[in-house]
């Protein structure tokens, strides 16, 4: 009703869906246009990938070792009009899909796609990040014949792979302030008691009896 310009203004709530045409007339001779599908787009809600070196805490907080980098990716559509916040606040340059973080704080984004940039979202939760001392003042030597199962509960559980001799095992917490000190004999499954421990993240140093060390971040997580 009442549109009879030569111009219709549409909106994806309204008209989506819907066919339109017009008729018009010209000294008394009345023509109809073919039809035409107004169609839209339907988008998921935004979402954010995390990557590089980091852990996840007890509480899904991102730990970051002091010096390490990590990075929120916002994934597609949504690759248009970004920007990321930290704190409430736009962080300067960052308006890229990818944000490099280093720094502790409250992370979020919001972007649109690019076939409708005027369709701004907000991510809708804030990512918060920590950065911690991991320091423990040894040489780590990364070796693929140790692997420590994370999350632990009850016990400490190593994974040894034809590793064989004396070995001596120190925890320390995120102060680098040592927790506990133990050692024995390497075997294939070494399983070491945490009874008295408290949730959150911890450091394990192992050295062999050839001096080389092995460290690792485990989460203890008891239920």
């Amino acid at each position: 009703s009442g549109a009879t310009s030569q111009s219709l203004s549409i909106n994806y709530f309204d008209d989506a869906g819907y066919y339109f045409s017009v008729e018009a007339t010209d000294s008394g001779c009345a023509e109809m246009s073919p039809e035409v599908l107004v169609d839209g787009w339907v988008f998921l809600l935004p979402t954010v990938s995390s990557t590089g070196d980091f852990t996840i805490g007890t509480n899904g907080e991102t730990i970051v070792c002091d010096g390490d980098t990590m990075y929120f990716t916002l994934l597609p559509p949504y690759d248009t009009n970004i920007t990321w916040y930290e704190s409430g606040n736009p962080i300067p340059g960052a308006t890229s899909t990818v944000l490099t973080v280093t720094d502790a704080g409250f992370y979020t984004v919001q972007g649109a796609p690019s076939v409708c940039p005027n369709f701004i979202q907000n991510l809708g939760l804030t990512l918060e990040v920590q950065v911690i001392t991991c320091g423990v003042g040894v040489d780590e030597i990364s070796t693929s014949d140790i692997l420590i199962v994370n999350p632990s509960q009850d016990n400490i559980r190593i994974l040894s792979h034809g590793k064989s001799g004396n070995y001596s095992l120190e925890l320390y917490d995120t102060n680098s302030r040592l927790v506990l000190s133990t050692s024995g004999i390497f075997n294939s499954d070494l399983r070491i008691p945490i009874p008295d421990f408290t949730n959150g993240i911890y450091f394990c140093v192992i050295k062999d009896d050839k001096g080389q060390a092995f460290t690792r971040r485990i989460v203890i997580n008891k239920r």
